[in-house]
């Protein structure tokens, strides 16, 4: 009987996160794609592309921050989010951050 119960239990707070996980993704968007970079030189080029990344996040997130709020400032909520990455004529890595500001 005791078993009974606590899988009753954990079904029900599954079927409540869900249902309330549901109702969280109506989030607003911002119309505008927000576009940030980061550059970043060194030795290895498996770390220049990490940091270059962390840093046009760090720039997009700071931008639209300052611009629209914290609350839209969260790159992994961001709609159409996408990373592209580029060589610049000192041949440091550049990534280029877009992507959608939404709440």
């Amino acid at each position: 009987m005791k078993n009974a119960t606590i899988i009753t239990a954990t079904l029900a707070t599954l079927l409540i996160t869900t249902m309330m996980s549901g109702t969280a993704a109506a989030a607003s968007c911002k119309t505008i794609t927000i576009q940030a970079s980061g550059e970043s030189a060194g030795a290895v080029a498996r770390f220049r592309k990490r940091r270059a990344e962390r840093r046009a996040v760090s720039s997009w997130e700071s931008y639209v921050a300052n611009h629209y709020g914290k609350k839209f400032a969260d790159i992994d909520d961001a709609q159409n989010y996408k990373v592209t990455f580029s060589l610049n004529a000192k041949g440091n890595t550049v990534a280029t951050v877009k992507g959608k500001p939404c709440s």
